[in-house]
């Protein structure tokens, strides 16, 4: 199925997302040109927000609507060295997408935090590991998050997609983003609540797209 055909399902069941068509799509294809290019999708967001790109990388680690097969290669390479064992791990695994939520080393944030800024360890962590062949995706409800912000700059810095998904309002992040999905709302949870089906749309549009 099509990102368009996606879309339009997701704008069926939701059709107040009827706005927003044309930057989910986009987003569709700046995902894409990620994980074809060998890149990483990250997330950055705080509470809620943290939780659902936490949400999303479950869904691209792993199967999500369908059976992720391995390439062949894999599967030879795993049968030929480890035999019986092999044909398990090959028969069981799953192709991922590369991808990984900001500030989730807890080590890592919490010495950061103390020793820094607590404001500065998304942007800490993705200056350390991005690249121009990444996209950062941005969940703010308001829009205006210092840390996600920050991490937004060293996105824009870097050369990579930055991708603001946020409510009505695109506040302070929306200047350093490629693309904003600004649902037409402007309350936290119901920002929240549009923003689930979202995000399981493009998941879904990028896994039908690789397998």
């Amino acid at each position: 199925m099509a990102i368009q055909e996606h879309v339009q399902s997701l704008v069926e069941r939701y059709p107040v997302l009827e706005v927003n068509q044309s930057q989910i799509e986009e987003t569709y294809h700046l995902f894409m040109k990620t994980i074809q290019s060998g890149g990483t999708i990250y997330m950055c967001g705080n509470g809620g927000s943290y939780s659902d790109g936490q949400h999303i990388v479950g869904e691209l680690l792993k199967s999500f609507d369908k059976k992720r097969e391995l390439n062949s290669r894999i599967t030879e390479k795993l049968v030929s060295e480890y035999a019986e064992e092999g044909r398990y791990l090959a028969d069981n695994l799953e192709a991922g997408i590369d991808s990984m939520v900001l500030g989730s080393q807890d080590a890592f944030a919490y010495a950061f935090s103390n020793d820094v800024d607590a404001n500065l360890v998304f942007a800490q962590d993705l200056l350390t590991r991005g690249t121009e062949k990444d996209t950062l995706l941005c969940l703010s409800s308001s829009g205006n998050s210092k840390n996600v912000k920050y991490a937004a700059m060293i996105g824009k810095m870097i050369g990579m997609n930055v991708i603001l998904l946020s409510g009505q309002q695109q506040g302070t992040i929306g200047e350093y983003t490629n693309c904003n999905i600004l649902v037409p709302e402007t309350e936290t949870y119901k920002i929240q609540e549009l923003h689930l089906p979202i995000y399981h749309c493009l998941c879904l549009a990028v896994e039908d797209s690789l397998f």
